[in-house]
């Protein structure tokens, strides 16, 4: 009866000798689709903090980020550049408290749109 099966699928059989073809179709539908490229479609999981920086720092002051953003978090604006550009990676606790700014930043500009 297995020689009937196409030889393109892999069969299994139990210690009873019973095909589970649930489990056959199972497999080779998994064989059929292909990973997302980029899953849901956000940023990849392994994002350099650098990048992830620089994207906030450009959305919140512009072009000229990089002294604005260091002096509101406290820091250098060369060790800042040094992040963008991949050299270093600033630490966790760094990275939240550029969020925290920018989350004060986002407040401050409803505040302002409410005052309308």
């Amino acid at each position: 009866m297995l020689d009937d099966v196409s030889p393109l699928i892999e069969v299994t059989q139990n210690d009873l000798g019973i095909v589970d073809i649930e489990e056959m179709i199972a497999r080779e539908m998994a064989k059929e689709v292909p990973p997302a490229p980029t899953g849901n479609g956000g940023p990849p999981l392994d994002e350099h903090p650098g990048k992830v920086v620089a994207r906030i720092g450009h959305a919140c002051y512009g072009e000229r980020w990089h002294g604005k953003l260091a002096a509101d978090v406290g820091e250098d604006h060369r060790t800042v550049r040094r992040w963008e550009l991949g050299e270093c990676r600033p630490s966790p606790l760094k990275v939240a408290r550029i969020e925290t700014v920018a989350r004060a930043h986002i407040a401050r500009i409803q505040r302002a749109l409410e005052k309308r």
